[in-house]
């Protein structure tokens, strides 16, 4: 086949139509899904993977439809057309789908945390919503430190650490699970129903040297101390840091009349770099450094009396590329419809 039949192939209206029905199936399919599964898995398996599995058959999912949908834009783009006073609305209109599909694949390299700091704290430590790792460390600093990440760890699976002189085995590794101190049986890992708001799963792990058993939570992220070592070993969100740091000095929210449910909350910091400078952030009122955007996501009193705010930070490599795409489409439109008005004023 030759180069040119297959891009008016895939240049096709028909191919076009397909994909956009597709997309509109699996919005309303994973629509129904997040209802008893919750938004993450949800995004996870009909919008960030390739495949969508149900029972023995599968599906294209949402990102091999965009990619399929933007390989026709641009074919069609390059064998419909050429540059005439009348069609360009209709380039710039395809320009900006392109941008806007663009900003798509881009979005996938993403990363979502979330930073708590109680007011008069200053902090720059960010923790993953999702992800955790297993760390193993020594407490004298004679061993290097190890992270593992939880997901590459499976039932029955081994670690070779080189301070240990035998493996560490994972005898099985839970999505959701909680300690238990039981009167005849002691402490106990139980497995937990997952939670449908994914960042509220704690992971657990049972794990076994030498014949000894071994618990361990994510909840406290405390280290635990292997039997007959040095070394510790605990389950951590995993982390990293802003180029800035943020200080909370003061949080506020307002109630619902009569009641002490939340309308909205506030709150006033610092952003500590080169420079210090003032903002508030409020729940729709962001502050932006750079590619990272900081959200005001919810506020708290811990057990001490102290109040605390919880911010939600992502790091995006293209926040302004679905602007521009969308005033690409938009100027497209606009080109296209009142150009068309006056080509039928003039006849």
């Amino acid at each position: 086949m030759k180069i040119k039949t297959l891009i008016a192939k895939l240049a096709s209206l028909k191919l076009t139509t397909f994909c956009l029905f597709f997309l509109g199936v699996l919005t309303f399919w994973g629509t129904i899904y997040q209802v008893n599964n919750g938004l993450y898995l949800a995004q996870e398996k009909f919008f960030n993977s390739y495949f969508v599995q149900a029972g023995f058959l599968y599906f294209p999912s949402a990102k091999l439809i965009m990619w399929i949908l933007f390989i026709n834009l641009v074919s069609a783009f390059v064998v419909r057309f050429k540059v005439t006073p009348n069609k360009i609305g209709l380039l710039v209109l395809h320009g900006g789908l392109i941008t806007l599909l663009i900003s798509g694949f881009v979005t996938g390299f993403s990363k979502e945390y979330f930073l708590t700091v109680k007011e008069g704290e200053i902090s720059n430590l960010l923790e993953d919503y999702y992800k955790w790792n297993l760390v193993i460390s020594s407490s004298d600093g004679s061993c290097p430190k190890v992270t593992h990440d939880l997901l590459s760890l499976k039932n029955q699976s081994q670690i070779q650490f080189e301070c240990l002189d035998k493996p560490l085995k994972i005898s099985k590794v839970f999505k959701n699970a909680q300690l238990f101190d039981t009167p005849f049986a002691g402490l106990i890992l139980k497995q937990m129903p997952l939670e449908k708001d994914y960042e509220k799963n704690i992971p657990g792990l049972i794990l076994e040297l030498g014949g000894q058993e071994i618990l361990l939570e994510g909840s406290s992220q405390q280290f635990q101390s292997l039997p007959a070592s040095n070394l510790n070993l605990a389950l951590v969100r995993k982390s990293e840091t802003l180029p800035f740091s943020i200080q909370l000095v003061d949080i506020s929210r307002e109630l619902h009349p009569g009641t002490e449910i939340a309308k909205s909350y506030s709150s006033k910091i610092k952003v500590k770099s080169d420079i210090t400078r003032d903002f508030e952030i409020s729940m729709n009122k962001p502050f932006r450094s750079g590619l990272y955007t900081v959200y005001q996501a919810s506020y708290g009193i811990n057990e001490d009396g102290e109040e605390f705010s919880v911010f939600a930070v992502v790091r995006n490599l293209n926040y302004y590329l679905p602007y521009i795409g969308s005033l690409l489409a938009s100027l497209g439109l606009w080109i296209n419809f009142v150009g068309a008005f006056f080509r039928r004023r003039i006849k």
